[in-house]
């Protein structure tokens, strides 16, 4: 035994490198060729075709589990439904069956909610006996004042022949203060109880969407989309396609989504529903910055791609709208204006085109033609269309900007006084018409202007900027003991200058201008 041990540690001993010797070389080392490449999309691909084949997995599941469920006389199933929080606001529900507890809920805010916009939950699914049966279900809750409410109802079941479906609905009777509370049965016999039941299924699919439980949402909703097919109802199939497209999208599935959408069998209008749906999903995609999937999905919007059907103009237009700012925003500016172009005068997406197109051709070193855009624009008359007050003030803003880059100043100056006080880009415009003085030498002017700015938002970023711009005009006025005042009012940073040349603050500005104009609308 102690030979053995000597061995094994003469082996550590030599084993183990000496002082000062290189013994990287024997460390595993991956090369970056051995490291391998992960494409994106293709794993976004994969990552969808993934999450389908799970959901398909436990639809199926989920339907062999609910065939055996209806065979079984002894089968019961419990649904709960809310309506109105106006007198009584749910916190916990308990149900006893014949005197023994099968269900206890404790309820979140996200899963009242969900129950409020018309989900329905799943409380009980088990065994029931022969006869009369007693259920007993206790709600608590809270009334308006905050105070503890319960309520107790006795419900009484009679077992008949097939699987029981009990929905609980609660209705909060505002005007009495209380609660109505009521049962509804449906026996799982004939074609259209079961229509009945999936529609609480679908009610079902509902609440696990609201709260986010996308797995069990989709199981849902594909077991109906297949009942549909089984008993050949169109409108049932549709239905659930629809839904079961919109879960697509909220988890991440466009491509799911879009080929789901594309199934559909619409009655007239021929397609209207479909290019609808497919609307939507643009948006989605276009908000997630999936600018090429959106470019590709509005493409079967398009009626030479599918000349069966017809393509409301209201939903090609928007379409059209977001592939002109997908492909700008994907750097194909010369394909975004083409698109933005094609949108009528008319059309309620053409101001916010002719942003875009001012935005297009500023990228493109084209001022002159972004500043034609941006005058127009920001004379447009909003007296019967005030939605638009915003945009033409932003226009405004901008117009302003660009005119500040380019030298003219006076102009850029004229512009921004006529964004008006209530504005939320005011704090910009009173900034830029000061700091046009300060370029132009006429620092008295400016430091009035930055002076207002400070007081009328001391606590906005720009109120900071201005003291240190205050501080530069009392310098340059010869001021030096004001303008110490100043600059230690400024956080370092904004004291700062770059080579003797414009400072932070300036910059900032200028910074800003860029990014408004790198913005898509």
């Amino acid at each position: 035994m102690v030979s053995k041990l000597c061995v094994f540690l003469l082996m550590l001993l030599f084993a183990v490198p000496a002082r000062g010797q290189d013994f990287s070389s024997a460390l595993p080392v991956r090369t970056p060729e051995a490291v391998p490449k992960v494409n994106i999309e293709s794993l976004g691909t994969k990552i969808q075709t993934l999450k389908e084949e799970i959901l398909d997995l436990n639809s199926r599941l989920y339907r062999l589990q609910e065939d055996l469920l209806f065979r079984e006389d002894a089968s019961l199933v419990i649904f709960l439904r809310v309506e109105g929080e106006d007198y009584f606001k749910l916190d916990s529900v308990k149900i006893r069956l014949n005197d023994t507890m099968v269900s206890s809920h404790l309820y979140s805010h996200r899963e009242v909610t969900a129950l409020l916009k018309g989900g329905v939950q799943r409380l009980y699914t088990g065994k029931i006996k022969s006869g009369v049966n007693e259920l007993v279900a206790v709600f608590t809750g809270r009334d308006p004042e905050e105070k503890a409410y319960e309520q107790v109802e006795t419900i009484s079941i009679e077992k008949k022949e097939g699987a029981t479906f009990i929905q609980i609905i609660i209705r909060d009777v505002a005007d009495k203060k209380q609660l109505s509370v009521h049962a509804e049965g449906v026996v799982s016999e004939g074609d259209t109880a079961r229509k009945k039941s999936w529609e609480i299924l679908k009610r079902e699919a509902y609440y696990h969407y609201f709260i986010k439980d996308y797995l069990t949402a989709g199981t849902r909703l594909k077991s109906i989309e297949a009942s549909g097919e089984d008993l050949k109802d169109a409108r049932i199939n549709n239905e659930a396609k629809i839904l079961l497209g919109s879960l697509y999208l909220a988890w991440g599935m466009e491509q799911s989504a879009v080929r789901l959408f594309g199934e559909l069998d619409m009655e007239t209008p021929p397609g209207e529903k479909r290019d609808q749906l497919l609307l939507k999903v643009v948006k989605v995609q276009y908000e997630r910055s999936r600018y090429q999937d959106a470019l590709e999905t509005y493409r079967l919007m398009l009626p030479g791609g599918r000349p069966d059907l017809i393509t409301p103009d209201r939903y090609l237009e928007q379409a059209r709208y977001l592939a002109a700012l997908s492909h700008y925003a994907s750097g194909s500016i010369q394909d975004g204006i083409k698109g933005l172009k094609t949108l009528p005068p008319d059309s309620p997406y053409f101001p916010f085109a002719q942003l875009t197109l001012a935005k297009s051709y500023y990228q493109l070193n084209n001022s002159a033609k972004s500043l034609l855009y941006l005058k127009d624009l920001s004379e447009t008359d909003i007296r019967r269309r005030q939605h638009l007050r915003t945009l033409t003030e932003k226009s405004r803003l901008t117009w302003g900007q660009v005119l500040m880059e380019e030298g003219y100043i006076k102009g850029a100056r004229r512009v921004l006084a006529n964004i008006p006080p209530k504005s939320p880009f005011f704090p910009d415009a009173l900034f830029g018409i000061g700091w046009s003085y300060f370029r132009e030498e006429k620092y008295l002017e400016a430091i009035l202007v930055f002076q207002d700015l400070i007081q009328i938002v001391p606590d906005h970023d720009y109120a900071l900027e201005a003291l240190t711009v205050v501080g530069h005009g009392y310098k340059n006025l010869g001021v030096f003991q004001r303008a110490l005042d100043h600059y230690t009012g400024a956080p370092g940073p904004f004291v700062q200058r770059k080579n003797g040349q414009e400072g932070r603050a300036a910059r900032i500005f200028k910074g800003r201008a860029h990014s408004l104009l790198g913005q898509s609308i």
